[in-house]
């Protein structure tokens, strides 16, 4: 019974496919999609290019919530309204100077920075991102080649500054 129902659901796939790649063969035009907010995405109004929420949840956890803050910022930057861009700067901003001194006065540990590094990514995802872009956002997810260069090298560099600060 299962194998019957892989084998056709199967064939359904490959039937969808054939008829996906036909549309474009033949250059039709895609439908249009809406968003919640009631704009329409179609080939002459293509979705906007983000950074996934998955995306920002992990470089919140390695590199901060300053570094996934600006991530968020862009995404921000490439809707057509723009609000709330400075307003998740701003929380990355603070939400860093306060986890700085939390860190060294109080927990004094690197895994008490990994936890609230964890707790800023949950805002950053949970909060901001649906305050700012939407719950049902369509978009096209952005590489985040760049931002692992970046944040790569930036480590790298806090790395150096400890280790020659210490000689």
């Amino acid at each position: 019974m299962a194998i019957s129902q892989l084998k056709s659901s199967s064939f359904a796939f490959q039937n969808y496919w054939q008829y996906l790649v036909q549309r474009m063969d033949n250059s039709e035009q895609l439908p249009q999609i809406s968003n919640e907010e009631g704009n329409i995405f179609d080939n002459n109004n293509p979705l906007p290019v983000f950074y996934s929420e998955n995306a920002l949840l992990v470089f919140s956890v390695l590199f901060g919530a300053l570094f996934s803050s600006v991530m968020l910022a862009m995404n921000i930057n490439a809707t057509k309204a723009k609000r709330g861009m400075w307003q998740v700067i701003g929380f990355g901003v603070l939400y860093t100077i306060m986890q700085g001194a939390v860190v060294n006065s109080v927990l004094k540990s690197s895994g008490s920075s990994v936890f609230l590094n964890v707790i800023g990514a949950v805002i950053i995802r949970s909060f901001l991102w649906k305050e700012y872009l939407g719950s049902n956002t369509l978009y096209t997810k952005r590489s985040v080649a760049v931002p692992a260069i970046i944040g790569a090298a930036l480590t790298v560099l806090v790395l150096l500054a400890t280790f020659y600060a210490q000689k």
